[in-house]
């Protein structure tokens, strides 16, 4: 089971939220096209684990977001250990429709406590992602909306984590297809 982020990783994402929301206000955009959106990833609840971001503003959009997953093992591809992950990161979108809509490319980093074990043994290690993104945001209704989107980057930290005479090892880049189902809150 997937646990949620610890005390650091809370204080991290409360560093990011302080330090981007200010930054976030400095491109001058006008303040009454502020969009407040909750977004959830259901692959991360389908792999026992959640993810929740948003807040946009005209063609930009700042996510602020928590996540936990179990990966199978033809995501990792090596028998024998179990991962699980959590951690928080920031993706920042420029979007090119109306009002947040339309085409998404971006950019993202993120910090996770990964889990690696091996019967009744375990490692945790702190790993960080740099990456990219490209997207598409459907609105469904007045309200909701459908963003699948496809990453790539690359994981910074340790790519080796030893697990009693055992070693995992992590791939050193990564592609990560997903759906985010939303909902415009403002």
């Amino acid at each position: 089971m997937v646990t949620t982020p610890g005390g650091l990783s809370c204080a991290l994402a409360a560093l990011l939220l302080v330090v981007a929301l200010p930054a976030h206000a400095a491109l001058g955009v006008e303040e009454e096209v502020t969009r407040v959106d909750v977004e959830v990833d259901p692959v991360a609840y389908a792999l026992d684990g959640f993810s929740l971001v948003g807040l946009g503003r005209a063609a930009w959009r700042l996510d602020l977001g928590a996540f936990a997953a179990t990966m199978p093992v033809f995501a990792h591809g090596q028998d024998g250990f179990d991962v699980a992950f959590s951690g928080f990161g920031v993706k920042l979108d420029r979007t090119f429709g109306a009002e947040g809509m339309g085409l998404a490319l971006g950019v993202d980093a993120g910090l996770a406590r990964v889990r690696v074990a091996r019967g009744e043994l375990a490692s945790e290690v702190l790993q960080g992602t740099v990456g990219a993104r490209v997207g598409y945001r459907l609105p469904l209704g007045q309200h909701f909306f459908l963003m699948p989107w496809v990453g790539v980057g690359a994981y910074v930290g340790d790519d080796r984590v030893p697990v009693g005479d055992a070693t995992f090892e992590q791939a050193r880049a990564f592609v990560f297809p997903t759906v985010h189902l939303g909902y415009r809150v403002r």
